[in-house]
Formats: structure tokens, C-alpha cells, sequence
């Protein structure tokens, strides 16, 4: 196994884990890691944002990893990670829907590609290279929505990548997408993680975008609503804690387990 320690991430070590489940929320973060029935050299803390613990979920191990919502971010810690040993990349990211498609409903996007507005992903890979999900990873966690408590909440599609979708700009950045066939989400996270494929041919990588609201024109910099905050915030955690566990049984099945 390599050593040393990763710049951004801090990880000095990643076994017995060869799969890593990257996350954005870190309420998520600390209750996975606090209901682990084992934990393999504790926490590891590299710059502001970044945290990663191996632990062990029901029969399997896996690097959790909570990193900011950024294309930047997320490219430092894979390609870190990669390094370190780690095969498999799941990142379960917070996202929009674009335009109305599923409007009023829990959405959950399986992205089996994503269309790079990023500026990070065309300096990994070369523009024009179509950024594809792991076609392993993403038969297993579909295969398992279908089956277990996602049942009619994810669908496979395609997701737009922003530098960010909080900005003011970012709708009129993905807006030539609206109502274009598969395309259900912009998010911030999974074109550069795909873009690593190339150059790193062991990864696989799949993203999965959690998408409660729908990206507007007319984004609010502060909500009113405090209930409102909080009903969102809750349902968000339960539905991310959700596919949390579907990417563990995707993980296993990919891995043999």
C-alpha cells in the first residue's frame, strides 16, 4: 500500500478499504461514522472541508469521506485517494432538478453521465470525452433501487456540472438544457470525478445527485421560512442516509461481496 499522507485530504492510510463513499453533508458524515460497528485508525482531517474515516457498515468497509461541494474538491481528494489505494468512488452529492421534471417529489438521479460546465473536468480529460458513470456501479445501485427502499425515487439520467449551483449565474449557465431528453440535474461534484477515469484506468466512479429543489432563475440568498429550513433539512438527511446504504450494497456487489 502507498504511504505518505495527502495534501488535501490528510488520509495517511486507507485500509482495509478499497472503496470510498464521498459525501457533502456532513450531519450524514458524523451519524454514519458514529453508528460504524468498527472504525479502522480513526479520523483523518486535511484542509477546511475535508474529513475521512474508514469504517466498517454492517459487513463491509469503506472509506467515508466528507468533502466541500466543489469540482476542484472533489478531483483532489479522488486523485489522493486513487493514490492511496482506493478503486471505486461513490460520491452521493446534493444537486437541483433542472426546469420541472419531477417537481414535488424526492429525486434521486443515478448519473450515468454529466455534461462538464465546470472548467476543472476539461483539464483532466480532453474536451469532447464523453464522462460516463462506471457502467458497474451503476447497474449495481440500480439494480438495488429497484429493489429496496428507492424504489420509484431514482432514476438513471444525465446531470449538469457548475462550478457551483448556489451561485446567482448558474441557471443561466445549464439553461440550454432544460427539457432536453435524460438531462434531470445540475450539480457541482461529478463530471471531474468521471473526467478521472481517463487518466486513472483502475477508477470507477459513479455519482449519485440528491435533488429536493429545482435550480431556479431567481435564486433566494436567504430563506424566510424557518420550518420550512428545517422540514427540508430532514427529509434530505433520511433520503441521503437512504442512498448511503444503497451505495454500500452497490459497493459489495461490484466488489464480490
Amino acid at each position: 500500500m502507498p504511504g505518505g499522507v495527502g495534501v488535501s485530504t490528510g488520509v495517511m492510510g486507507v485500509s482495509p478499504a478499497t472503496s470510498a463513499i464521498l459525501l457533502d453533508h456532513q450531519q450524514v458524515y458524523l451519524r454514519t461514522v458514529r453508528g460504524a460497528s468498527a472504525i479502522h485508525g480513526g479520523e483523518y482531517s486535511g484542509l477546511p472541508g475535508f474529513r475521512f474515516t474508514v469504517v466498517r457498515v454492517g459487513d463491509a468497509n469503506v472509506l467515508l469521506g466528507l468533502i466541500p461541494p466543489y469540482p476542484q474538491a472533489v478531483a483532489e481528494a479522488a486523485i489522493e485517494l486513487y493514490l492511496m489505494g482506493i478503486k471505486n468512488f461513490i460520491a452521493i452529492t446534493r444537486g437541483a432538478r433542472l426546469g420541472k421534471r419531477g417537481e414535488g417529489e424526492d429525486r434521486v438521479v443515478a448519473a450515468k453521465a454529466a455534461i462538464p460546465l465546470d472548467g476543472v473536468s476539461s483539464r483532466i480529460a480532453p474536451e469532447g470525452t464523453p464522462l460516463l458513470a462506471s457502467a458497474e456501479l451503476l447497474r449495481a445501485i440500480v439494480t438495488y433501487a429497484e429493489l429496496g427502499g428507492l424504489r420509484g425515487r431514482m432514476v438513471s439520467g444525465i446531470t449538469v456540472t457548475l462550478p457551483s449551483i448556489r451561485s446567482q449565474w448558474s441557471y443561466e449557465a445549464a439553461e440550454e438544457y432544460v427539457g432536453m431528453r435524460d438531462v434531470w440535474t445540475v450539480d457541482s461534484v461529478t463530471a471531474p470525478l468521471y473526467a478521472l477515469q481517463y487518466p486513472y484506468v483502475k477508477m470507477n466512479a459513479l455519482s449519485i445527485v440528491v435533488a429536493e429543489k429545482s435550480l431556479s432563475p431567481h435564486p433566494r440568498p436567504i430563506e424566510t421560512d424557518m420550518r420550512s429550513v428545517e422540514r427540508h433539512a430532514e427529509r434530505e438527511i433520511d433520503l441521503i442516509s437512504t442512498v448511503l446504504i444503497a451505495s454500500i450494497e452497490a459497493i459489495k456487489t461490484v466488489m464480490g461481496e
